[in-house]
């Protein structure tokens, strides 16, 4: 029987030696699904801390090829500065999503166009735990990596994957989050 999800990423975090010093470079590879020390692509992963945000223009713009999107309820990310950090605009489609945010993340990943989908808004309600149910088994079915910036609103058991995003800059580090419901 193979190991679970969650013991291969923390094996993986630990060859990477992201736990205790930083390197920039291989932290986006690591969030980056479909290479050799990615992500298996299809999961949902929460970023948490400070510099998810800029961990993410880091992961897109070692990818330039790639199409992204970028989805929040009230557009608030600042595409001059993500293209400052490298990210290329043309390969990334940005998302006001309005009330209707679970729903337009639903129609992207079924569009199966995107390989990674950022999504900055908290999933809400009173079914949030079968919302990000759905999302987890739309990214299997898609095999797109979504990125969540905003904590659910309610449990989020069906998350395997949460890493803190500490520091800035250079100093960007990942760090496995303790699992809690």
């Amino acid at each position: 029987m193979p190991p679970s999800p969650t013991v291969l990423h923390h094996a993986l975090l630990q060859r990477l030696g992201l736990r205790d010093r930083s390197d920039p470079k291989s932290a986006a590879r690591l969030l980056y699904s479909g290479y050799p020390l990615g992500l298996p692509l299809g999961q949902v992963v929460l970023l948490q801390g400070p510099g998810r945000t800029q961990a993410v223009a880091r992961l897109l713009a070692e990818h330039p090829r790639d199409c992204a999107a970028w989805v929040e309820e009230r557009l608030s990310a600042y595409p001059p500065g993500l293209a400052q950090q490298g990210v290329a605009l043309e390969r990334l489609l940005f998302v006001e999503s309005g009330a209707q945010w679970a729903w337009v993340l639903a129609q992207l990943l079924r569009s199966q166009v995107f390989k990674v989908i950022v999504a900055a808004s908290a999933l809400k309600g009173a079914e949030v735990e079968a919302g990000l149910r759905r999302l987890q088994l739309a990214a299997e079915h898609s095999q797109c990596l979504v990125l969540l910036l905003a904590p659910p609103e309610g449990p989020a058991w069906s998350v395997r994957l949460r890493l803190n995003c500490v520091g800035r800059g250079e100093g960007l580090r990942l760090r496995e989050a303790a699992r809690c419901a």
